[in-house]
């Protein structure tokens, strides 16, 4: 981890009876975010208690480096997808190191 990354937590919310056709949809993508060459960390977790409430935790190298990933071929492909079963807008908290 670099003090300079930008770290993110990226909450989705998909509609109901959603949560499986999404966990498929982001699978298909998560090799080809992980190899960017700016992504140091991205996974993505399921709520316990809220099977359609999904957290991504990323890091990356740079805004550049998340921008990039943002125009990525693969990721403008499933975006269609991604708003038809989201049930409200993605919440995007950005965060930096402090130690």
């Amino acid at each position: 981890m670099s003090a300079n990354s930008l770290r993110l937590l990226v909450r989705f919310k998909v509609k109901p009876g959603q949560a499986d056709a999404f966990t498929s949809l982001m699978t298909r993508i998560k090799d080809s975010a992980r190899a960017e060459p700016g992504c140091i960390a991205y996974s993505m977790q399921q709520s316990l208690e809220d099977p359609e409430l999904f957290v991504f935790v990323e890091e990356w190298t740079s805004e550049q480096a998340l921008a990039d990933h943002m125009t990525m071929p693969y990721v403008q492909e499933i975006t269609p997808a991604l708003i038809a079963m989201m049930a409200a807008e993605p919440v995007v908290d950005r965060f930096r190191a402090v130690w």
